[in-house]
């Protein structure tokens, strides 16, 4: 049987000017208490302007950073057991000459 918590609720605001791609959207418990948010980045590829990392529970923004480059992804891992299980966030992008990459971590005390 499913539950009410089981579904996402959906929202749209065509008017948020959020520009990301699926590889740039993750959900997460970044806080380890089985809450999950959405971690995404909001690509900006004009010079003057820098992309950013949102977070957001529910439809509430409850963190936004700026980020030096254009990010190609994000993911969220686990590097050990220990419980509370709290996940990295990486942010990942390629430099113009597509050797190595840089990684981003997101602070996970943003809640």
């Amino acid at each position: 049987e499913l539950s009410v918590s089981r579904w996402l609720e959906a929202h749209t605001d065509r008017s948020a000017g959020l520009l990301t791609l699926p590889r740039n959207a993750v959900l997460a418990d970044i806080s380890g208490n089985g809450d999950y948010h959405l971690v995404i980045t909001d690509l900006k590829l004009e010079k003057d302007t820098k992309s950013r990392l949102k977070v957001y529970k529910g439809t509430t923004m409850i963190h936004d950073q700026a980020i030096n480059n254009v990010p190609n992804s994000v993911i969220s891992f686990y590097t050990d057991e220990i419980s509370p299980r709290i996940p990295g966030n990486v942010i990942i992008r390629c430099p113009e000459n597509n050797v190595g990459f840089c990684l981003s971590t997101l602070n996970n005390n943003i809640i």
